[in-house]
């Protein structure tokens, strides 16, 4: 099916019970006529360390990828290292999740070297690693990195506790420098105190003015900032990459997989029979064991 659609410019196969076996039938299909994707999503599969191979060399075979998601695979290790390589060289690349993955040491170098690619080459407008295992040398790299790039308008690292334990003059270095409109998520991080949190804010609002710095709910000083994010039950999920970068017609049906849960993807009731969705140029299935 997929070498005979050669307009299918989206494929979303989230949460499908996919193994070792089927990534690499996946990888046969794309790479005999490639097709040209620009939107690949295969969140909620553990990705094993074979798997990854596969998947990083779909990510070879598709020069005009534009978002790529892996929410929720339990991708670490060499995994790691095999998908951000492959991503390291798609330049097309405007948005990343990889929220909800251990992830490991190496990431911080790759992930420098995508942030720092020199501008009108880096193209990344929305990053997600909300949820991540990573450690705090390899978040202060990457904070700083951020602060080097021009680019990107929209990052999370919400639930990532570590990051209430660095420094405020890493974070700060995330803010990047005057005149970049960029919004950081950093809810449920670990950033309790309240003199702390009011320092933050102060100190990024002097740094730059068109930055945002999104806390938690609680926050006293979020509560009278600008732009306080939207409530729980609007339609934007402000810890993922944004609508803009959905993969369907249906919304929401690329919504990472949190830790721990089971939910469907687009809000319903979990059953056996695969949800599909397609258009010319999109495809989705999810909440199926395809094979």
């Amino acid at each position: 099916m997929l070498q005979k659609n050669r307009a299918l410019q989206q494929l979303a196969l989230v949460r499908c019970g996919l193994n070792t076996h089927n990534w690499e039938q996946l990888f046969d299909a794309l790479s005999v006529r490639p097709i040209g994707l620009t939107h690949l999503d295969v969140s909620g599969h553990l990705i094993t360390d074979l798997g990854s191979a596969f998947i990083a060399n779909i990510i070879r075979f598709q020069p005009e990828l534009e978002v790529f998601k892996a929410s929720g695979c339990g991708i670490e290790g060499r995994a790691t290292i095999e998908i951000l390589s492959a991503l390291r060289s798609r330049i097309t690349l405007t948005g990343l999740d990889l929220s909800d993955n251990p992830l490991s040491d190496a990431a911080a170098l790759i992930f420098s070297d995508i942030l720092e690619r020199e501008q009108p080459g880096n193209r990344l407008r929305k990053l997600d690693l909300s949820g991540t295992g990573l450690e705090k040398p390899d978040l202060a790299w990457i904070f700083e990195a951020l602060g080097r790039n021009t680019s990107i308008s929209s990052v999370s690292f919400s639930r990532c506790p570590i990051v209430g334990e660095l420094p405020t003059c890493h974070i700060l270095s995330a803010v990047a420098s005057y005149g970049v409109r960029r919004r950081i998520y950093l809810k449920n991080c670990g950033l309790e105190s309240s003199l702390v949190i009011s320092q933050l804010m102060e100190d990024a609002e002097l740094q730059n003015p068109e930055a945002r710095i999104f806390l938690d709910r609680s926050s006293s000083r979020e509560s009278t900032h600008p732009h306080t994010p939207l409530r729980a039950g609007s339609s934007q999920e402000l810890d993922t990459v944004p609508q803009d970068h959905d993969l369907s017609p249906r919304q929401d049906i690329g919504e990472p997989l949190r830790s721990g849960s089971q939910a469907h993807p687009d809000g319903g009731p979990d059953n056996d029979e695969p949800h599909l969705c397609a258009t010319v140029d999109a495809l989705a299935i999810s909440s199926s064991t395809l094979f």
